[in-house]
C-alpha cells in the first residue's frame, strides 16, 4: 500500500508541474506557485498520516461524536456570508485560512465513515434493528446531505449519500430497511433536483444553474446531432479532455510535452489531471495508474479482513471503497462515461483537504496493519504457572546386537 501511495504521490508532483507551471507564469510571474502549495498539501498531510499511524482505534473510535458534530458545525458556519468563500458557481463551499482552502464536505465524508463504523462495532447483534441501529445513522447521513446540497454541491451530496450507503452494507444492515428508506429518500431527492436543474426557470434555479448545463452536455451525447441543445461553449472543456486522451497514443507525448494545459483545458491541474496523464505518458501510463489504484483497493481490503477488531476492519474498508470511488468518478468524468463534475484523484489532483485526509486514511489503514501484524508474530509468553510440570515418560527398548547377529550369521552359513 504504502509503496503506491508513494508511486502516485511521485506521478502527481510531476504532473502538477507540467500541468500548471505555464499558467502560473502567466498569471503569477512564478511556474512553481501551484507546485509548492501541492507540496505543501502533502507535507501537511504526511504529517496526518504519521498521527494516524500512532492513534489506537479505540481512541479514534471515542471521537466519533465530537467529529461529526464539528463536521455539522462547520457545514452550517461555510454557508454565512463573511465566514464561507465563494467559487465562481455562487457556491459557498470552502473556508479560507492563511491562504489555504478547506472543505467542510470533505471532513464530513470522513467523520460520518468513522461514526457508522463506530456504530455498527458497538452493536452486539449487528445492524438488524430498524431503530436505533438504522435511523440514527441515516439520520446524520440525512442531515449532512442536506447541508451540502444547500452550498450547493450535488456530486459531493451524492458522493457523501453513496459513501455512507456503502458504510451500511459493510455494517451488515438489513436491506429489507435499507431499500425503501434510503431508496426513497434517493427516488424522491433525484425527482425534485432532476425537475428542478431540468425543467426550472433559469432565473428560479440560479444556483443549480450549473447542474442543468452538465446533465445536457451528458445527455448531448446520446441525441442526434441535429436535435442537440446548444450549451454556449460550455462543453468545451469535455472536448478538450477527449482531445488530451486520443493524441496521447500508447507511449505520449513525453513528460512536459501535451499541449492540451496550454490555455486549452480549464482544470488541467485538478478536475481532469488524469486527461494530461494521459496524453503524456499514453495508454501505457494511464493504464499504470489505474493499476496502481487496484493494487491499492487490494492491499486495502487484505488489511480490513486482517485487522484485530471490528470497528478497524469497518473503517478500512469504508475508507478504501471512497477513495476507490473517487479516482473511478475522476476517470470517468474525465473519459466522457459520467456526469461532468469536480472529482479530485487521489494523491494526485491539486486540492489541499482532499490530499491531507486522504493520506491521513492511509496512516490509519497502515497502523491497522501493522497491529494486525504485530499481534501474529509476537508469541505467547508461558509462565511458570503454565510450564507443564509432569515429567515426560521415557520408554525404554533392548538395543540390537547388530555384530552378534551377524558373526552368528556367518558361523552358520560354514
Amino acid at each position: 500500500m504504502i509503496a503506491c501511495v508513494v508511486v502516485l504521490l511521485a506521478i502527481g508532483i510531476v504532473e502538477i508541474y507540467s500541468a500548471s507551471a505555464i499558467k502560473s507564469a502567466y498569471s503569477f510571474h512564478d511556474e512553481t506557485l501551484r507546485l509548492r502549495k501541492h507540496l505543501v498539501d502533502i507535507t501537511i498531510g504526511l504529517a496526518a498520516l504519521l498521527v494516524m499511524l500512532v492513534l489506537p482505534p479505540r481512541a479514534l473510535q471515542r471521537m466519533r461524536t465530537p467529529l461529526i458534530g464539528i463536521a455539522l458545525l462547520m457545514l452550517v458556519f461555510v454557508l454565512i456570508p463573511g465566514l464561507g468563500s465563494k467559487s465562481g458557481t455562487a457556491a459557498r463551499r470552502w473556508f479560507s485560512i492563511f491562504g489555504q482552502s478547506f472543505q467542510p464536505s470533505e471532513l464530513a465524508k470522513y467523520a460520518l465513515m468513522v461514526f457508522i463504523a463506530s456504530w455498527a462495532s458497538e452493536r452486539k447483534d449487528g445492524m438488524k434493528r430498524f431503530h436505533p441501529d438504522f435511523t440514527v445513522p441515516m439520520a446524520l447521513i440525512g442531515a449532512t446531505v442536506f447541508l451540502v446540497l444547500i452550498e450547493p454541491s450535488i456530486s459531493a451530496a451524492a458522493f457523501i449519500a453513496i459513501v455512507g450507503c456503502l458504510m451500511f452494507v459493510i455494517s451488515g444492515a438489513r436491506l429489507r430497511y435499507f431499500v425503501p428508506v434510503g431508496g426513497g429518500l434517493a427516488v424522491i431527492a433525484a425527482l425534485v433536483i432532476g425537475a428542478v436543474v431540468l425543467f426550472g426557470d433559469e432565473g428560479k434555479t440560479g444556483k443549480f444553474s450549473y447542474a442543468k448545463d452538465r446533465v445536457n452536455l451528458f445527455l448531448n451525447k446520446f441525441r442526434p446531432e441535429n436535435e442537440r441543445k446548444d450549451l454556449g461553449g460550455k462543453e468545451w472543456q469535455s472536448e478538450q479532455a477527449t482531445i488530451a486522451l486520443t493524441e496521447g497514443g500508447w507511449f505520449g507525448k513525453g513528460l512536459g510535452k501535451g499541449r492540451q494545459q496550454l490555455f486549452f483545458l480549464p482544470e488541467s491541474d485538478s478536475d481532469f489531471i488524469f486527461a494530461i496523464i494521459a496524453q503524456e505518458t499514453g495508454f501505457v501510463g494511464a493504464s499504470a495508474v489505474v493499476l496502481l489504484f487496484v493494487l491499492f483497493l487490494y492491499s486495502a481490503m487484505r488489511i480490513a479482513f486482517a485487522a484485530e477488531d471490528m470497528f478497524s476492519g469497518l473503517l478500512t474498508a469504508g475508507l478504501a471503497g471512497a477513495i476507490g470511488l473517487q479516482a473511478f468518478i475522476h476517470i470517468g468524468v474525465v473519459t466522457g462515461s459520467l456526469f461532468l463534475t469536480g472529482a479530485p484523484l487521489p494523491f494526485i489532483t491539486r486540492g489541499g483537504t482532499a490530499m491531507i485526509l486522504s493520506l491521513a486514511a492511509v496512516g490509519f489503514m497502515v497502523g491497522v496493519a501493522n497491529r494486525a501484524a504485530g499481534a501474529t508474530r509476537v508469541p505467547k509468553k508461558v509462565t511458570r504457572r503454565e510450564r507443564p510440570r509432569t515429567k515426560p515418560t521415557i520408554v525404554r527398548t533392548k538395543k540390537p546386537v547388530v555384530v552378534k547377529d551377524f558373526a552368528e550369521n556367518v558361523i552358520a552359513k560354514k
